[in-house]
């Protein structure tokens, strides 16, 4: 073999072997997560959820909740506090089933403006942005996990 395709084949096996040896890491935190849910002209909850990269989370309640941990908290601005650990769990359970959901593919929004009696659901995950209130994909899990995260912070009134 020549020189020059000595040198080309040691650079592949270099880089192979480099990229084989990096560990993989996760992304250790949200960017800013949003959940929220729209009022309805029923009972449902209406509500705005945002957990920032730090340990600061935020819930603006506008429609109470009727059953659960949250039903117990009025109307008002909640935030809560939580250790890198904790963040950590939330944040690959949401992610998981924010992939399973293949969010990331999926539209901004699932609506249709003649449907008026239906509230939306409001996510960004990763800064991916998705509106569901008609006909769009069943996030149910998703939902399901974001709202179990809701529930088990310790809110505290925002004075």
């Amino acid at each position: 073999m020549n020189h020059s395709l000595h040198t080309i084949l040691l650079c592949l096996v270099l880089m192979c072997s480099c990229n084989a040896t990096k560990p993989h890491t996760e992304q250790s935190e949200f960017a800013t997560l949003y959940f929220e849910k729209t009022a309805c002209f029923g009972v449902c909850p209406a509500f705005v959820f945002e957990w920032n990269p730090g340990s600061d989370a935020t819930l603006v309640i506008t429609r109470p909740f009727h059953d659960g941990p949250l039903a117990l908290l009025e109307l008002g601005s909640y935030t809560a506090n939580t250790d890198a650990k904790e963040r950590a769990s939330w944040h690959a359970r949401i992610q998981n089933d924010a992939e399973i959901a293949e969010y990331g593919k999926l539209n901004a929004v699932y609506d249709n403006t003649m449907v008026t009696d239906l509230p939306s659901t409001i996510t960004v995950i990763d800064g991916h942005r998705v509106t569901n209130r008609y006909k769009g994909p069943d996030l149910s899990k998703l939902y399901d996990s974001l709202e179990s995260a809701m529930e088990a912070l310790k809110w505290k009134p925002i004075q």
